[in-house]
């Protein structure tokens, strides 16, 4: 009985795990961040090789969140970039919000 057993659940395997695997390229591809960023604020777009998106507008007191690459889009969460500021509040898109240097930065359409 056991080899019965075990020859349908290799067969379930078969059958099966193509699915998974087609499932997993899909959401892959649909996860990879080539989504479109809107804001109502404009955008941003990422000049150096790579920066730092942090918890507060600080380099000391704020926590590195995440990390943009260069070219990167990043939406802006008010409506302008504070002048006298050295920090832009951005969210990227993947939903995470923080805050970009603004000397790494400039303004850019969404795309």
């Amino acid at each position: 009985m056991s080899n019965i057993y075990q020859l349908d659940c290799r067969a379930l395997v078969r059958a099966f795990v193509p699915v998974v695997a087609t499932s997993v390229v899909a959401t892959a591809v649909l996860s990879s961040g080539a989504h479109a960023i809107t804001s109502k604020h404009g955008c941003v777009e990422v000049t150096a090789q790579s920066i730092n998106i942090r918890s507060k507008n600080s380099a000391k007191r704020g926590e590195v969140l995440t990390t943009a690459r260069k070219g990167e889009v990043l939406a802006k969460r008010g409506p302008t970039c504070p002048i006298r500021r050295f920090w832009c509040p951005v969210r990227n898109t993947k939903g995470v919000e923080g805050w970009a240097a603004k000397e790494f930065i400039k303004n850019t359409e969404c795309r």
